[in-house]
């Protein structure tokens, strides 16, 4: 609750059950085993610092002669250190019996004997209630959960529209109850609410028009955990604060950047629950419900200056107080504190000062107009006046929710996709403090409440042309619909470059153009190709200096930008080579000549890990097997940066500390070399770490005394945070001094590396430490050419036969050879791979075969024997082709003919009993061809 006021009953009704105490020692026993106390201080007698008192404990409220407020277990110690008398009192929420609270459990609800809301429900029967909203409503109501407590418990928002389950053109209002776990009455008020508003939407006109113009969010338990603190059974011995004794109204994030009013700041998961769900859902109004007190609170709580929009935010609170108080007893809704604009009306810290709470919040962060609303002066009344408090209330309930339907409101559009766009909408010499409000996707609609009178409206979105809407005159209870389109500015194009000299080819384009959404991109890349794409990679292909273009296009217009000689590339060229096949004999030599125009680099695989030669020739001795070894052309290109010298304060650096430099490396690089001053000579240990502090390379080196330059040939990864160090007590020069200026962090060195800072814990960046004048080398690489090594083996010689009468067909089954003489005995000889000779009369013939490659020949030799063949040698037998026919005479009768191929499968056989026999030879495919030719006694073979 947020009070200042005279409430002097209460004090002397629980008087005389307390007693009043002197702060000497700190006593935690008063607590009985509650998280938080509620105490009154006397205002005599007590030096008060109210200021630093509201830092220390939960102000409640403040009469004439007391102070009320919450001590928690956590505060109650800086509490005692203040040395106040305080009365221990009995906490609001322990002040009825059980009877007079009217608990209901779930079983009560669901038994539907519950007419009036004159009850206190469990937790059980809150969830319960929550959850029949939902099913008796389908249509007009569904159960959002907006987080849960710290002991787990659900805080849930009843959500209600005439088409629920859809995101509608329409203003979201938000009401929410009890986030002071000990002030119930609104928490009751706001089930009613969503009763009342359900069950009437269909008979009530007013209610009908309310549902279907809003779409209303109804939190009636912000803080379940201090509610059902003793138990979820009842809200007797409820707590203001929640689980963590936290007042949650303390809590949130305060505008000028400050913490809430405890002086710690630990975001409470209730409380980020809420900020979640206000960023989530953009709220026009909202409405956050307390007691203690009975008046309307508007911004700010944190400070004294006004809202923009106090006229609106009075007229407002006053419309909710009036109508409270013509609809209830006299003096309800009717305090007037000190700064009060009106009975039951006052500016936040015109009460007095709060930070971290929700109000502010929702106001300053979520752009929500949202009041603190005390409805009761009794935090826990008896459950037989809820019915009273809500007959009291509910019609101002239904005028607030009416106000957020009223004011300036419409759509923002993009003039050239006519889709819907989040804009800043300003009210022109009236917004301050983040008064102003935006249109929100996806419909692009807006919503400013705002005060009767004639304003001007500015509506601006990056990248468009703001509009001005002069003369827009509104009356209270009034809509104004301005829809606006925004047009995107003309565009602006410009872009940069990862690299303007490049041996790779790859080039990274950065476009920085001003423009709107849907613009497109023609990207001329000098090469004779293009690119549409935002901003795409190109890889030049050819070397050479080339000129880039860009232009952009909206609907807005039209823009273009060249750079002439912007990109060169150097690109090596691989290697040349006579040839890429080699083949050679078993245990040869060889020599692979190549040439390029820069460093001929050797590997023995496919991804050059492993270099084994360099230079223009690769000699290799006795080989033995197949093998591939692969060639490129490097250039390597050498940059210098960082701090290129120790000029400038500084001196030696000797102690424990392992001290170096922080870097980012922008692209993997070799570092060549750095300079270092030694003030002796001796070994040190140069390491460098990743960013997980993991040794990627650790080298000691004896380095002389003086200047010099240390050989490192480290290829660094590309890795932000990499840090390079030398040993303890290195005895090194560094640059710099504690609180020292910038020493010219970064150093950047040609897009590769940037030196962020030093690894001094303080001043980081006012100390160098040792490494000077950084030497890195880019190595450029052709790709790779492999070589392929083919070992021929010496020729193995072997071969088989077939004989058939005075025919043998031979079948080779040498090994290693491509060559092949065969020698078949009788004085001929052949040079096929399989050869058929026909030997003239039997014998036996020695036949040689002669194997051969390039390596070397093998013989191989067998005897074969040929017999019966002398009968019918004599046997004339004339064979002639004419006009493509095979034309048979034989001296004696031929029985029958049979033609076979090569491979002894029958193509023709035909019996003849004749001397003569005819053969068409139009069927038969080109080739060789045996003929069997037999008579009554003999047979002969013709090839």
């Amino acid at each position: 609750m947020k009070k200042l006021f005279c409430f002097i009953i209460n004090l002397l009704f629980i008087i005389e059950t307390n007693l009043l105490f002197g702060q000497t020692t700190t006593n935690y026993s008063i607590f009985d085993g509650r998280k938080e106390i509620y105490i009154a201080i006397p205002n005599k007698n007590n030096n008060i610092d109210i200021d630093v008192l509201s830092n220390t404990i939960y102000i409640d409220k403040i009469t004439t002669d007391t102070i009320f407020a919450y001590v928690t277990i956590n505060q109650y110690e800086g509490f005692n250190n203040l040395n106040l008398n305080f009365i221990k009192l009995t906490p609001p929420s322990m002040r009825l019996n059980e009877s007079e609270l009217n608990i209901k459990d779930a079983d009560d609800i669901l038994s539907k004997q519950i007419t009036s809301w004159d009850y206190y429900p469990t937790y059980s029967a809150y969830l319960t209630l929550m959850q029949q909203f939902a099913l008796n409503y389908p249509d007009l109501c569904r159960i959002d959960t907006i987080g849960t407590s710290v002991e787990g418990r659900l805080i849930l928002s009843a959500i209600i529209s005439d088409n629920v389950h859809q995101n509608e053109k329409e203003p979201k209002v938000f009401y929410t109850s009890s986030m002071h776990g000990d002030e119930v009455t609104g928490y009751v008020l706001m089930l009613h609410l969503i009763d009342y508003l359900l069950q009437n939407y269909n008979t009530n006109n007013r209610i009908h028009k309310i549902v279907d113009s809003l779409e209303i969010h109804i939190n009636p338990l912000a803080n379940p955990d201090g509610t059902y603190a003793s138990s979820n059974n009842t809200v007797s011995g409820a707590t203001r604060g929640n689980a963590n004794s936290m007042d949650l109204n303390r809590n949130f994030p305060v505008p000028n950047g400050s913490i809430g009013g405890d002086n710690t700041y630990s975001i409470e998961v209730e409380t980020q629950a809420f900020m979640n769900y206000g960023k989530k859902h953009p709220f026009v109004m909202a409405m956050n419900i307390h007691g203690g007190a009975e008046i309307a609170n508007y911004p700010w709580d944190y400070k004294t200056q006004d809202h923009a929009d106090k006229t609106w935010w009075i007229y407002i609170c006053k419309e909710y107080a009036d109508t409270a108080q013509y609809y209830s007893p006299s003096g309800y809704f009717e305090y007037q504190p000190s700064g009060a604009d009106y009975p039951g009306v006052i500016e936040g810290a015109s009460w007095y000062l709060v930070s971290g709470s929700r109000q502010d919040w929702m106001n300053y962060f979520a752009h929500c107009r949202e009041i603190t609303l005390e409805i009761s002066n009794t935090k826990t009344p008896p459950a037989s006046e809820l019915e009273n408090f809500w007959t009291y209330n509910y019609r101002s309930f239904l005028n607030y929710l009416e106000q957020a339907i009223y004011g300036i409101r419409g759509t923002v559009i993009d003039g050239c996709t006519y889709e819907p766009i989040k804009a800043l909408i300003t009210i022109n010499n009236h917004d301050t403090d983040s008064s102003q409000v935006y249109s929100h996707l996806p419909h692009g609609d807006y919503y400013r409440p705002i005060a009767a009178g004639s304003w001007t409206m500015i509506v601006s979105a990056p990248g468009y042309q703001s509009d001005t809407i002069t003369s827009i005159t509104i009356e209270n209870k009034s809509i104004a619909m301005r829809n606006i389109t925004l047009y995107p500015y003309p565009p602006v194009a410009d872009f940069t470059v990862d690299v303007t000299n490049t041996c790779t080819g790859i080039v990274n384009f950065i476009n920085n153009s001003t423009t709107s959404v849907n613009s497109l991109f023609l990207w001329d890349f000098g090469d004779g190709t293009t690119s549409n794409e935002s901003n795409p990679t190109h890889i030049y292909t050819q070397n050479g200096t080339y000129n880039v273009k860009l232009k952009v296009t909206s609907c807005a217009g039209k823009d273009s930008v060249i750079y002439n000689n912007l990109i060169t590339v150097e690109m090596p060229d691989s290697p040349v080579l006579s040839q890429t096949n080699y083949n050679v004999c078993s245990g040869d030599n060889l020599t692979i000549e190549a040439t390029a125009n820069g460093n001929i680099y050797w590997y023995n695989d496919s991804l050059a890990n492993s270099i084994i030669n360099t230079g223009n020739q690769y000699y290799i001795s006795n080989i033995l097997n197949d093998d591939t070894i692969y060639v490129n052309n490097v250039i390597s290109h050498t940059y210098n940066g960082g701090k290129l010298d120790n000029s400038g304060t500084g001196g030696y650096f000797n102690n424990y500390v392992e001290h170096g430099l922080y870097f980012d490396c922008l692209q993997s690089v070799n570092l060549k070399s750095v300079k270092v001053y030694a003030n002796s000579t001796a070994d040190r240990t140069i390491t460098l770490y990743d960013s997980n502090s993991n040794a990627l390379y650790s080298q000691t080196i004896n380095i002389p005394s003086g200047e010099s330059r240390i050989s490192l040939d480290w290829q660094i990864p590309q890795e932000n945070n990499l840090k390079i160090t030398a040993s303890t007590y290195p005895n090194l020069f560094r640059n710099g001094s504690d609180n020292g200026p910038n020493l010219g962090y970064p150093f950047n060195i040609n897009n590769y590396i940037s030196i962020t800072s030093s690894t001094a814990g303080t001043s980081a960046t006012s100390y160098y430490y040792y490494f000077y004048d950084w030497e890195i080398e880019e190595k450029c690489e052709s790709p790779l050419i492999p070589i392929y090594i083919n070992v021929n083996e010496l020729p193995i010689a072997n071969f088989t036969y077939n004989i058939e009468g005075n025919i043998v067909s031979f079948f080779n089954y040498c090994q290693n050879a491509n060559y092949f003489y065969w020698d078949f005995g009788d004085g001929t000889n052949s040079t096929e791979i399989n050869p058929i000779h026909i030997y003239n009369n039997s014998n036996s013939f020695i036949v040689s075969l002669i194997a051969s490659n390039e390596c070397g020949l093998d013989t191989y030799t067998q005897t074969i024997t040929i017999t019966s063949i002398d009968d019918f040698a004599n046997e004339i037998i004339n064979i002639t082709t004419i006009d493509n026919n095979l034309i048979i005479k034989s001296e004696s009768i031929i029985e029958n003919v049979v033609i076979t191929n090569v491979i002894g499968q029958i193509i023709y056989e035909k019996d003849i009993n004749s001397n003569y026999c005819f053969i068409p030879l139009q069927a038969f495919n080109q080739g060789i061809y045996l003929i069997k030719i037999n008579n009554k006694y003999f047979y002969k073979i013709a090839k």
